[in-house]
This record gives C-alpha cells, structure tokens and sequence, in this order.
C-alpha cells in the first residue's frame, strides 16, 4: 500500500487492486482566501481513480471543481444522513451530498454509517466516529499489516 498526501484532507491510497482518494480538493486555490501551501500538482490526471471517500460535506472536502476532474464511473462513499429533520446545527450541506454527486454525473454512490466496515477488494475500511456536531466520518484503512488512520 503506497500513500501520497496531496493536500489539507486529500490523500491518495494505492494498492495492488485499487486507487483511492479522500476528500477531493484538487486545485490549487479554494476561494480567494484557501491555498495549497506548499502547492500540489495540478497537471496530475485523476482518471486513474476508482474509489472517492468523503469524509464529511465541507467545500474543502466535495468540492465540485475537483469532483469534475474525475471519471464518473468512480466509487464514492460518504457519510450517511440520517439526522432528524429537527437537527439545524452547522448547516444542513451534509443533507445534499448525494443529491449533488447525482447531479454531476456519479451514480456509484454508497452512504456509510458509523462503524461501518466495507472491503475494497485488498483494503478494509472501517468508519469511525468523529466529535463534530454534524455527520463526519474517521477512516480506518487496512491492509494486511499496514493500518493508517484519517
């Protein structure tokens, strides 16, 4: 299992049978105040992606532009949503991430709970809970006798 770190939350998982991202954040600039530093490759091609986890709904984290750079035909796992339509805390984007995968073009899209554990053909993952008040999810990857925590 080889692992690249390209920025804030996004890093890249390689194994023998699959290519793993987290959190896409693929351009050098957010908005007019977010930057890589130090810069990341921009001229990568992301096409070579199977597998996207989204850890939780922040623009920094699914963003569009950067979602827009990979194929459609990519396996995307994000956090479920099944939160009261009472709860109002730290915004309600964490409600639209499927619908918004939809809209561009994705239709592998899997919702994980808590404490879910998925194989990923020679990866295990497993969700762990994070203490933000609004659906995130940790990640536990392992491979044989390697395990990396995000």
């Amino acid at each position: 299992m080889e692992i690249n770190y390209i920025g804030h939350a996004t890093i890249n998982i390689i194994s023998k049978a699959r290519n793993i991202l987290t959190d896409p954040w693929l351009t050098q600039r957010l908005d007019r105040c977010w930057t890589h530093i130090p810069p990341i490759d921009t001229e990568r091609d992301y096409n070579d992606i199977d597998t996207l986890i989204l850890t939780h709904h922040h623009c920094e984290h699914l963003h569009i532009p950067s979602l827009l750079m990979l194929n459609r035909d990519v396996e995307i796992y994000f956090p479920e949503t099944t939160y009261p339509l009472s709860y109002t805390g730290s915004g309600m984007g964490f409600k639209t991430i499927a619908w918004t995968l939809r809209k561009l073009g994705f239709k592998k899209i899997f919702p994980l709970k808590i404490f879910d554990t998925i194989v990923l053909d020679d990866i295990t993952l497993t969700t762990l809970p994070s203490k933000v008040t609004f659906p995130e999810m940790s990640l536990l990857f392992v491979q044989d006798d390697k395990t990396i925590m995000f």
